[in-house]
């Protein structure tokens, strides 16, 4: 889904964890980086890795390619890693790309990351890295907090969905 950082601020994107109430789910946002050593405000989890209730009617549900998505879009030689903002009938997307800096593509040198990869152990994937994409080789997929864990540079990373393509 799409909303905003209850505690913090900014647009993420967001896993529901648990729906007992569905107009106020709980969720993990998928665009804080897992491993951010910053504490939430029990003190103990990092703001990664915490769970977090969201107020009614402030998230909608994200759909692939739809504003708020990923897309991996071709810059010259370079993949670029970018969220749409809107698509204009000329055949263009405005995006947000690495650092906030807003930036237009042609449509046909973009292609949306999917939201629910289909990966596995041992797969080769593409995952978000500096504003780009780079290559890594999945370790694990945990499908309830939306993450996809690699070895990238050598060492374990928590990938979110919707940020590598298969």
């Amino acid at each position: 889904m799409l909303t905003w950082w209850q505690s913090g601020s900014g647009m993420q994107r967001a896993i529901v964890v648990k729906a007992d109430d569905p107009a106020k789910p709980v969720v993990r946002y998928l665009d804080l980086s897992y491993d951010n050593p910053a504490k939430s405000r029990d003190k103990t989890t990092t703001i990664g890795q915490m769970n977090e209730q969201l107020a009614s009617d402030s998230f909608t549900l994200l759909k692939e390619g739809a504003p708020g998505s990923v897309y991996r879009c071709m810059d010259g030689a370079k993949a670029a890693r970018v969220r749409l903002i809107s698509e204009a009938p000329n055949g263009q997307l405005f995006v947000i790309g690495h650092a906030g800096f807003p930036k237009v593509f042609a449509k046909t040198a973009c292609k949306p990351t999917p939201l629910k990869p289909k990966v596995k152990a041992g797969d080769e994937v593409e995952v978000e890295f500096a504003g780009g994409f780079t290559k890594a080789k999945v370790e694990r997929v945990d499908a309830k907090i939306g993450r996809v864990f690699v070895k990238l540079f050598g060492r374990e990373a928590g990938v979110a969905f919707g940020d590598l393509m298969p």
